[in-house]
């Protein structure tokens, strides 16, 4: 008999106790080397499903006439993304799975390490912070946007997030007069850049906080035309200047 004939409970019955650490200490690696060959083995059937559209379209143009191509093009446009739309909504539910599996082995971890009793003498043990409930498919859904969301652009190195609290509001500055005031007030003064950020900056932002201010009354939604925040240090400092 080989070792690969004995059942895990014939090991435990004749090891005892080292046979449980030893099987405790396992299971994680074979959990990683099961998504390992998962991973490996969707990477093989995306190739497939690659090669097949290729033969496929290699076929569809040889067996049309010149005056098709046009309508051979946009049958394998439909086509991709059909495959394409399935294919997305498959790897999100795989990925969904492979997260619920890392957290299973990160909380085994942590509870593995618990078990035992260290003996720290200069340097802490550092245990990873784990949540306590897994992110569901709508939220891990979500997360996977932010890397199509900045690799299409429109997130770039040069973007200004901004949030602006406005309660309150200020009704006698002149909007557009009262930036322009503040502009020639800099150049007086030959600032070119207050903090590196460029004057033109410094007025489009501005105008968001002075006119970007609206409220409800009755329903209804109204903007606010002259003036601005009463609570914003800005339109204050604005007003004095």
């Amino acid at each position: 008999m080989t070792f690969d004939d004995i059942t895990i409970a014939t090991y435990q019955n004749l090891f005892g106790n080292e046979a449980n650490k030893i099987i405790q200490e396992l299971q994680p690696r074979k959990l990683n080397d099961q998504l390992k060959k998962y991973e490996l083995k969707l990477k093989h059937y995306e190739d497939l499903y690659q090669n097949e559209i290729n033969m496929f379209e290699s076929k569809l143009i040889q067996t049309s006439l010149n005056h098709q191509h046009t309508q051979v093009g946009i049958s394998m446009t439909l086509l991709k993304y059909y495959l394409s739309h399935h294919t997305n909504q498959l790897i999100r539910q795989i990925r969904y799975r492979e997260a619920c599996v890392h957290v299973k082995l990160v909380r085994q971890h942590h509870r593995h390490l618990l078990s035992k009793q260290q003996i720290v003498d200069v340097y802490p043990h550092i245990i990873a912070d784990v949540p306590t409930i897994a992110l569901n498919r709508l939220q891990l859904d979500y997360l996977s946007k932010s890397k199509a969301y900045t690799k299409n652009g429109y997130l770039k190195p040069k973007t200004y997030l901004c949030t602006f609290d406005i309660t309150d509001l200020y009704t006698m500055l002149p909007q557009e007069e009262s930036l322009d005031i503040l502009i020639e007030f800099l150049l007086q003064h030959d600032y070119q850049k207050v903090q590196n950020i460029p004057i033109d900056i410094i007025r489009k932002l501005a105008l968001i906080v002075i006119k970007e201010n609206v409220f409800v009354y009755e329903r209804k939604f109204y903007r606010q035309v002259i003036g601005g925040a009463m609570s914003s240090a800005f339109t204050l400092t604005l007003a004095n200047t």
